[in-house]
């Protein structure tokens, strides 16, 4: 997964949702406008559930305003549960060893108000959301772990272990991230938010391009480097680096977040 494609996707959705806040919804029954070659999709409350087995993978994407939450140790398999006229509309493929949650249509708009999903997967290394979804997970263990966020979608990941952990956030997004790793780093571009003070690291590296904030914690060293009106703020006693251009701040918080 790629942080500059899922950003591509996340603009045209964008621009997408605004048109059809703009237009009338239908009188009765699901809603289904026509949006630039897309579509509006209002689920119609019953709620149904399946299994799917859609192959091997290692890393899981979203791309549609659902919520997933990924399991480790198990199948390569998911379980959906949602309004009955949307499952069929949310298909889930894997391609280069990445399991993909998307609408079957590409800029196809659906209600994912009521769409849980579980995903239970032998190990993965890479998590990412694209959009509005939301994406948890615990006991991630990886040598590399990349967590990446384009749009207003959140990450929530717990209990990592990793030798290196790679977070980057484009647009208005959040993640959140806790366990243990030797090495972070961490981009932010617009004005979204990384919480990686529960992440007991070494080393981290941190970028802020715009009005987005970084709080973190490392024991060794910490490059911090800002562009814009973005902050960095840090626990510990790690020896800092840093590079401001613009108003932007990094400050030291205190000894431990704990």
């Amino acid at each position: 997964m790629k942080t500059k494609n899922l950003a591509l996707f996340v603009t045209a959705i964008t621009a997408a949702a605004a048109l059809a806040t703009a237009l009338p919804a239908a009188a009765d029954g699901p809603s289904l406008a026509w949006l630039g070659g897309g579509e509006r999709i209002q689920g119609s409350g019953k709620i149904v559930s399946q299994t799917r087995q859609p192959g091997a993978f290692r890393g899981v994407e979203l791309t549609t305003g659902a919520h997933v939450e990924v399991v480790t140790g198990g199948d390569d398999s998911l379980t959906i549960e949602g309004d009955d006229n949307i499952l069929p509309l949310l298909e889930t493929v894997v391609r280069d060893g990445v399991l993909t949650i998307r609408p079957v249509k590409k800029n196809m708009q659906i209600d994912g108000r009521r769409v849980r999903i579980v995903v239970r997967a032998r190990k993965v290394d890479s998590l990412g959301v694209a959009g509005s979804g939301r994406l948890e997970a615990n006991g991630v263990r990886a040598d590399k772990l990349t967590l990446e966020v384009a749009g207003s979608g959140s990450l929530d990941i717990d209990g990592i272990d990793a030798k290196s952990v790679d977070v980057d956030v484009a647009g208005s997004g959040k993640v959140e991230a806790a366990g243990q790793a030797a090495r972070a780093d961490i981009s932010i571009a617009g004005s979204g938010k990384a919480d990686t003070t529960r992440l007991n690291v070494q080393h981290a590296a941190v970028s802020v391009s715009g009005s987005g904030q970084s709080l973190l914690a490392a024991h060794s060293s910490i490059t911090a480097n800002i562009t814009g009106s973005g902050n960095v703020g840090y626990y510990g006693d790690a020896q800092l680096t840093k590079a401001v251009a613009g108003s932007g701040t990094v400050q030291r918080l205190g000894t431990s977040a704990r």
